[in-house]
Order: C-alpha cells, then sequence, then structure tokens
C-alpha cells in the first residue's frame, strides 16, 4: 500500500475512533464499538480498531470498543473483586432500615457481536432476605442502581447501566422457581442491558493498535432510596451496604463461556517467537474417535499475552457453543495470539505495509500446530484454518506454505497482497477448499484490491472456492439499532457473520461445510 493511502487510512481510522470516544464520554455508556479493529488490521488497516472503532481486536470485536480509553494496561494490577476496601461504604436512606446489608460482586462478562460486555452481576448477601413480603414475590428490579466508570481514550468516563431484569437466584445466577411465602435467599442477580455502545471492559489504544481490559473498571452496587429487603429470621426491613467493584480478572467466574476452554497457554517455537494460546477440548475425543480441529487466528486488534482479548473480541467463543460443537459432531478449537501482528514480515515490527511476504511468525505458527496435534486426539485428515483481517492474511500465508497439512482454509477480510500470490503458489492450493467472507462496505481491507482479484485467479485453476459477500454490517438479531436503523457495524467486520452461522453459498452453510470437509 502506499504511503500516501496508508495516511489517509490512518487519519480516517483516527477521525473514527475520535467520534466514538466523544460520543461515550458524552454518556452514551461505554463505547464498546469496536470490534475487529475496524480500523484493525488492513492491508492498511490500523490493527485496533473495532467496527464500532477499532478492529477491535481487529475486531473487538471489539478490535475495539469504541468508548474505550488509550490507557492499554492489562490488568496485572486490575484487582480487587469485591468490594474496594479503600472506597467509602454508605447505606440508602430507606424507611426502617436500621440494619444494613454487607455483599460482595460478582460480574460476568460474555462474547458478543461487536466485543464483550458485562452483562449480568450476581450480588452475594452476608444475610439471607425473605424472598416474599406481604405473600407476593419481592419485586427487584426497580431496588437496585448500577454505575458504570472505566478508564477511555480521553479519560474516565461514567454511565448509569441499566437493568433490565433481577430475581433472587443461587450462586451461579440461576433463577429461584416457584418461590412460595417463607422462602429466603442470599444471592440476588442483576441482568443489564447491553449494545454496540454500551457495557464493554475493552480499550481500544491508539499507541499499540489493540485493545486491552479497561484499568480501571469499576461498577456502584447501590440501593435506591426508599427501598428495603426484609431480614430472614427476624422480619426487619434492611438496607444494602453501597459496595464498589474493581475488575478482577483472576476471577474464574468472571468469564462463564470460556469455563470449559483453557485460556492461558504459551508455546515458543523453534524460531523464538513466544505464542500464547487458548483451546478448546471436545467431550467425546479420545484415540478410537479422532476429532477434526479449527484454528481461529485474530485480527490486529486482539493481539497481546492474554488469549482472552483474542476469544472476546472477535466473538471466538461461538465456537465453543452448543450450536457449533453439535453441527461438527465436537471439534478441538485453538486459538493462537501473537504479541504483536500476524502481518509482521520483519523483526523490526514492520507489518501494515506488508507486501505479501511471509509473517515472522510463519515456522513458529507452524510448530505450535503440530505439537497440539501430538498432544491431543485431532484427525489429521480434518485440520481447518480460518481467520480474520491479520488473521486473514496469516490463513493465506499458513495454505500457501503448508497446502497439505490442511482441509479447509476460510478467511475472513483477509489482507495478502493478490498480486503477491504467483501462479506456482495458486497451484499448490488448487484442491484445497477454500471459503472467503467479506462485505463489499469494507474500508480497511478493500474488497477490491484484496479478495476480489484473488478469487477470480484462484476460480481459473480450483472448482473449490465459495464465497460469502455482504453489501454491510448489520444486526441481525432483532435486538440493536441505532436512528430506527439495524446497527450498522464498520465494514470490516464481516466476521460477525461468520459467528452467526450466516455465511451462505446457495443452501450451504459455511459451518455445516465445515464439518465435511477432510483431506482426500
Amino acid at each position: 500500500m502506499n504511503k500516501k493511502r496508508f495516511v489517509n487510512r490512518l487519519f480516517i481510522c483516527f477521525l473514527t475512533v475520535f467520534a466514538m470516544c466523544l460520543q461515550a464520554a458524552c454518556g452514551s455508556g461505554a463505547g464498546t464499538g469496536t470490534k475487529e479493529n475496524s480500523t484493525k488490521e488492513t492491508a492498511t488497516e490500523v490493527p485496533g480498531t473495532t467496527e464500532a472503532g477499532s478492529e477491535r481486536s481487529e475486531s473487538t470485536g471489539t478490535e475495539n470498543t469504541a468508548a474505550e480509553s488509550a490507557d492499554t494496561k492489562t490488568s496485572d494490577t486490575e484487582t480487587s473483586g469485591t468490594a474496594d476496601p479503600d472506597a467509602e461504604s454508605a447505606v440508602s436512606e430507606s424507611p426502617d432500615a436500621g440494619n444494613v446489608i454487607s455483599l460482595e460482586v460478582h460480574p460476568e462478562i460474555r462474547g458478543y457481536d461487536w466485543g464483550p460486555a458485562v452483562d449480568r452481576v450476581i450480588l452475594k448477601l452476608a444475610k439471607e432476605v425473605q424472598c416474599t413480603r406481604d405473600g407476593e414475590p419481592v419485586s427487584l428490579q426497580e431496588m437496585f442502581s448500577v454505575r458504570e466508570e472505566k478508564q477511555g481514550m480521553f479519560g474516565l468516563s461514567k454511565a448509569e447501566r441499566t437493568i433490565v431484569k433481577a430475581w433472587f437466584s443461587d450462586e451461579t445466577g440461576q433463577m429461584r422457581e416457584d418461590i412460595l411465602p417463607g422462602d429466603t435467599a442470599g444471592f440476588i442477580t442483576l441482568e443489564l442491558a447491553v449494545g454496540p455502545e454500551e457495557g464493554s471492559p475493552f480499550v481500544y489504544n491508539m499507541m499499540t493498535w489493540r485493545n486491552a481490559w479497561c484499568d480501571p473498571y469499576k461498577l456502584e452496587i447501590s440501593m435506591n432510596e426508599g427501598e428495603a429487603l426484609i431480614l430472614a429470621g427476624s422480619g426487619e426491613d434492611a438496607g444494602l451496604e453501597t459496595t464498589e467493584y474493581r475488575l478482577d480478572l483472576s476471577d474464574p467466574k468472571l468469564f462463564p463461556e470460556l469455563e470449559n476452554a483453557s485460556v492461558s497457554e504459551t508455546f515458543t517455537g523453534p524460531e523464538g517467537h513466544e505464542l500464547s494460546y487458548a483451546f478448546y477440548e471436545p467431550g467425546t475425543a479420545s484415540q478410537e474417535n479422532r476429532r477434526p480441529l479449527v484454528l481461529w487466528l485474530h485480527g490486529a486488534g486482539e493481539g497481546g499475552k492474554d488469549p482472552r482479548i483474542a476469544l472476546l473480541g472477535n466473538r471466538v467463543s461461538a465456537l465453543f457453543s452448543d450450536e457449533f460443537q453439535n453441527t461438527m459432531e465436537g471439534a478441538y478449537v485453538l486459538v493462537p495470539q501473537t504479541e504483536t501482528f500476524w502481518m509482521q514480515y520483519e523483526e523490526n515490527g514492520s507489518w501494515s505495509d506488508n507486501p505479501g511476504r511471509d509473517s515472522v511468525f510463519l515456522h513458529d505458527l507452524k510448530a505450535l500446530i503440530d505439537d497440539f496435534v501430538s498432544s491431543h486426539n485431532v484427525d489429521t485428515d480434518r485440520i481447518l484454518i480460518g481467520g480474520c483481517s491479520n488473521g486473514g492474511f496469516m490463513t493465506m500465508d499458513m495454505v500457501f506454505s503448508y497446502p497439505d497439512m490442511f482441509a479447509a482454509a476460510f478467511p475472513i477480510c483477509e489482507a495478502f497482497k493478490p498480486e503477491a500470490a504467483t501462479d506456482e503458489m495458486l497451484e499448490r492450493i488448487r484442491n484445497l477448499p477454500i471459503w472467503f467472507v467479506y462485505a463489499e462496505s469494507d474500508t480497511t481491507v478493500y474488497p477490491a484490491a484484496y479478495e476480489k482479484p484473488l478469487i477470480e485467479r484462484l476460480r481459473k485453476v480450483s472448482t473449490e472456492v465459495h464465497v460469502s459477500a455482504f453489501e454491510d454490517v448489520r444486526d441481525t438479531s432483532g435486538k440493536y439499532f441505532k436512528d430506527g436503523e439495524p446497527y450498522n457495524y464498520m465494514g470490516h467486520w464481516s466476521w460477525i457473520y461468520f459467528f452467526n452461522d450466516e455465511c451462505r453459498d446457495g443452501d450451504l452453510s459455511l459451518w455445516q461445510w465445515l464439518a465435511g470437509q477432510k483431506r482426500p
């Protein structure tokens, strides 16, 4: 990419992120808005913005979050878990609230199309309370307030979080059903509204072009004035202690979607590069029942040394879901993470102008795959590789270099320079099934400059090419709107369609297609 074009893209990226941050600073909430780094990694892509503002992780997926801050410190220091010992506690003035109940605050973070969001808070009460008042179940939704404070790109942002539902629960958040007079509870769960611009714990750092956990990220839980719970046993009214929570990444309950995955592995390859990685192992795998391996390669915004960012920046957690696993009849999922960028082609760090040269991580990534396969019950005839943006580049680099290793590939908004693919390279993959995904509105990796020329040339030598091309990237869940229209994400975020199993070629879905791929 020429220098002028790169500078123009970088300027556009800056304006996009700046506008999103202003919106968040004015109280829109948290701007999760970034996803795969909308500015993410592209041939000239700015690594780190999510659709809503960052490549977000190439996305924020919240490749990443629009309103997030520039403080990129990921929380080795984010501590604290429950109440901050230095925070002042107060009790809301409630009628007859002569008692005060202390509590522990346990939030939960899940992956969404735009990236991660804090969507539930479980309150552990120090004393049990009655579930009914005057014979009727206690109505909890209007009883509490939740306030969020987090580091944004231009300073701290504060927002009132909307409670959409509240219920008495067990310690996992499971709702207590069929409450009867006399029943008591020690846990209350609050469900919080989330959206592309609300609730993200990610901040996009323009200096590193990557997403990071907001530091600080705080929640303040309080009881509204005039509200009271009823103490079990005594029947007396009681207030709750106002409690501040600071993000504690060491809490194993913070990421319920990742509880069955290993998220803190590392591997050092023969050429000396250390790769962090996460993986999921299907319960059905055995020596007699070897399962396929699905590799996901993250975008620019999801790099670093915390694989949870790669898993939630793009909603890779969808590959651990029952829907995907049932489609695959059980599959391993391996998610490597580079500390820098897959497109890096020189040890000095150059990557955004990669002219089509091999990644410096090429051979070490291959070694990681070999090591993983040798230590797990993987069907070596069913290794499937894909990724978005930077990871789409790496997908193509891997299949050009090791065409016999893979059963199929699914590059998404990939950034491999088509002119760098020689006829001999295309000949190597003529028998490899490949499914391309992109959106016409992608201004980070222009389809006319990347996917389309490569697809046209590849189709001349191969009949194994599938394409899902979308006009733009919009919410299809029916839940998220802006200005009366389905929320319009950055065009670079076409990976959203993949993780929602919405990529089609005729009647065939990409997920179904992956399940049927096997090396001849």
